[in-house]
């Protein structure tokens, strides 16, 4: 018997084979797979983020990391998801907490998620998950509670403004004394990492890090 999510996943395989086949893709992305099934994702032009909490492993700069999140953002592909996940579990390593390492999608407005259909960050840790299950599944710990504009469209000091008391903890009794991860697909200046580490830390977490899969 499969379980509904495995029949989930096969849909989605299918609809997604359906879809490359009436709308065949790009070169680029075709390329970008490719690299993903052969373990060579990782070859792309690293990020020279480096912060003590704050990493990312792709040159948002280079035009394959580009299509890479463009096409995990917009379309949600599935062959490149488990690639990009690869390369995030590698990035942070094997060590674990005692207690833990929860991974935290960067939540996004209620509204928003309806017009999109999912939560790119948060299809990111569902991969992280499924591949290193001694992580542990932080969605839902965050939400965003108020809309805001779209950061890319901001100056530094209005991107620190614009996520001013945007986010909420759903749980305190969740975070104290814990260790988190936030996960996102692209960082510029880290203004929204930085504002959900103020929420978690409010809340008594233990140590908080995050990573992007581009800068």
């Amino acid at each position: 018997m499969f379980s509904n999510a495995s029949w989930r996943n096969m849909f989605s395989d299918f609809f997604h084979h359906l879809t490359d086949l009436i709308y065949p893709k790009n070169p680029l992305i075709k390329r970008l797979e490719t690299l993903g099934g052969t373990g060579l994702l990782k070859e792309l032009p690293a990020s020279k983020l480096s912060h003590i909490n704050m990493r990312a492993v792709f040159a948002y700069k280079d035009k394959s990391a580009r299509a890479l999140i463009w096409e995990i953002k917009y379309r949600a592909n599935k062959k490149l998801l488990r690639s990009a996940a690869e390369a995030m579990l590698l990035e942070i390593g094997g060590v674990r907490p005692e207690n833990g390492l929860f991974l935290i999608p960067i939540p996004m407005h209620k509204d928003r998620r309806r017009v999109r259909g999912f939560n790119q960050s948060a299809l990111l840790v569902e991969a992280m998950l499924e591949k290193d299950t001694s992580l542990k599944n932080g969605e839902g710990l965050i939400e965003k509670v108020r809309k805001t504009q779209p950061q890319s469209t901001l100056q530094r000091e209005e991107r620190r403004k614009n996520l001013a008391g945007a986010f909420r903890v759903v749980d305190s009794k969740a975070i104290a004394g814990r260790e988190f991860l936030l996960v996102d697909d692209v960082t510029t200046t880290g203004t929204t990492f930085a504002e959900i580490s103020k929420v978690l830390k409010e809340a008594g977490a233990k140590k908080i890090s995050a990573l992007a899969l581009a800068h």
